[in-house]
């Protein structure tokens, strides 16, 4: 099977390929936005260092290193249509790109997917899971995979899973079990590719979120732990 993967090079991205790996998928990695001072925090920092540590011996992988790779500019250029265009994917996982825009998902004939870290219902848009905390919504703390639409997060519903907390001692390692169970889910989604795979329109439209300001990562910490001691 032909799987395209699009994504950002991050380690949880690559972890995630590296899982996927067997597929023999093509990646096509966009250049990540540089995050603006407002919304820089060190907890972002700490957070990669402690993924690098916990996936790859506090090393610095990339996607080369791991699977067939075309680097991008913008997710939506015309070089990245073309590069799409010649492979010719049977499945496409989006995983961490910008929005995505109507001339390129009008190419994959509704064979294109979306990894959401939360529930699209509640919580649209960038940083669900620090929204869901930031509201103090335990039940935000999910992963869903669903049909990628024009209308951002608003597709039919594969996979809407809640993460399992146990093993998050802090929220520095929430992104952590959210990959994992990302992986879970697009296994599975390959896995029932081609026979009967079950959607679930969604009841209601989320709220659309932008990036969580930085100011706020302190309450979002906070909040967590008095869920985990519930």
């Amino acid at each position: 099977m032909r799987i395209l993967i699009l994504t950002t090079e991050t380690p949880h991205h690559v972890y995630f390929v590296k899982r996927l790996k067997q597929f023999n998928p093509l990646v096509i990695s966009e250049e990540s936005m540089r995050i603006k001072k407002d919304f820089d925090h060190k907890f972002f920092q700490e957070r990669i260092e402690i993924e690098k540590k916990h996936w790859f011996d506090g090393k610095s992988v990339n996607f080369e290193e791991i699977s067939n790779t075309f680097y991008a500019k913008n997710i939506n250029d015309q070089i990245t249509l073309k590069q799409i265009e010649q492979f010719d994917p049977q499945l496409t996982i989006c995983f961490g790109t910008r929005i995505l825009e109507s001339k390129l998902i009008s190419k994959f004939n509704k064979k294109i997917f979306n990894l959401h870290g939360g529930n699209p219902e509640e919580y649209r848009g960038l940083d669900s899971h620090f929204w869901s905390l930031y509201h103090n919504d335990i039940n935000g703390l999910v992963s869903c995979l669903h049909l990628l639409t024009e209308n951002v997060d608003c597709g039919p519903i594969v996979f809407l899973e809640k993460i399992n907390l146990q093993k998050v001692t802090k929220l520095e390692y929430l992104q952590i079990e959210n990959t994992n169970m990302c992986v879970n889910i697009s296994l599975n989604l390959i896995k029932a590719y081609g026979g009967l795979i079950k959607f679930f329109e969604q009841k209601q439209k989320g709220r659309y979120y932008s990036k969580l300001p930085a100011c706020l990562i302190e309450k979002c910490q906070k909040n967590f732990l008095k869920i985990k001691v519930k």
